[in-house]
């Protein structure tokens, strides 16, 4: 489900998936992304910057569904001809009880690991490239 270095931001904003190379991120790249997180949430502390940290916007791995096959989960087209492993994620609708319960539980863990050095200030984003369902 996670990208690699190279496609961060992509992955992040729900565009791209899989880790772009051989094989799933090694477990050092993904703590070295956390303790890097956490010098720069400590820094902006000193600084008296209030830290704006990613929410839960709704992107989960295609294998939710399985456990929630009620879920109302959205699969996002292919914008790019990426092969389908790295492409199309899925999203699910915000408008779908689970989103909450999910998005509540992502903010809980967050806070178990930054500790005090969040906010309550979060960001949410969907790629442009996602067509919006109409109603």
């Amino acid at each position: 489900f996670f990208s690699g270095a190279s496609f961060l931001a992509w992955n992040r904003m729900g565009n791209v998936r899989g880790p772009w190379g051989p094989g799933a991120l090694p477990t050092e790249f993904i703590n070295s992304q956390h303790n890097l997180q956490m010098q720069i949430l400590k820094r902006m502390k000193e600084l008296d910057i209030t830290p704006v940290l990613p929410g839960f916007a709704g992107h989960v791995p295609e294998e939710l569904r399985a456990k929630f096959p009620s879920a109302n989960i959205t699969l996002a087209p292919n914008w790019g001809n990426f092969p389908p492993e790295n492409c199309c994620v899925r999203t699910l609708e915000p408008s779908d009880p689970l989103f909450h319960k999910i998005g509540m539980l992502f903010i809980q863990e967050q806070r178990k690991a930054y500790g005090g050095l969040g906010s309550s200030i979060y960001q949410m984003d969907t790629y442009n490239e996602m067509q919006p369902r109409s109603g």
